[in-house]
């Protein structure tokens, strides 16, 4: 930690968020992977060296969900910390994705998103041209990955 700031993230998902208003623990399993994945992807994007021994702590409150919930904290904590003044190297853009019946789907609700198909969230560094997150929930041929990863990043959406 000397020599640069330490990032901690965390998640929380409040219980009117969904429509069966149940109780999502700090500690869940998608609170945790969704504070992974932020930790992740802004120790990639946040200039650390510029703050020694400091800790700069990013915490997210889900209020409504209905989909892109990960590419929605992505993009909101990041807006955070530019206002707040904290240093960046780039812009990152994060975005959810879907395949399903040979056409891409973006920026998908829940309804879409369980339907079976692909659905990716992507994260995209501009300036450096560098994915920071690709994630998939869903098991697919890599024939299949590969395509649909071609158009989505060959696309002019980011």
């Amino acid at each position: 930690m000397d020599e640069g700031a330490g990032i901690e993230c965390d998640v929380t998902i409040a219980p009117f968020s969904h429509m069966d208003h149940k109780v999502i623990g700090k500690n869940s399993r998608m609170c945790v992977e969704y504070s992974l994945a932020m930790r992740r992807c802004f120790e990639h994007v946040v200039m650390t060296s510029l703050y020694p021994r400091s800790v700069i702590r990013i915490s997210c409150t889900i209020l409504q969900s209905d989909g892109g919930e990960l590419s929605c904290i992505l993009n909101a904590s990041l807006l955070a910390l530019v206002d707040a003044g904290i240093a960046v190297s780039d812009f990152q853009v994060s975005l959810e994705v879907g395949y399903m019946d040979n056409s891409i789907l973006f920026d998908m609700n829940r309804t879409e998103s369980r339907l079976n198909g692909i659905v990716m969230t992507v994260a995209y560094l501009p300036k450096m041209d560098r994915f920071t997150l690709v994630t998939m929930d869903n098991n697919i041929p890599l024939e299949l990955f590969e395509v649909c990863a071609e158009d989505v990043f060959h696309s002019r959406i980011f």
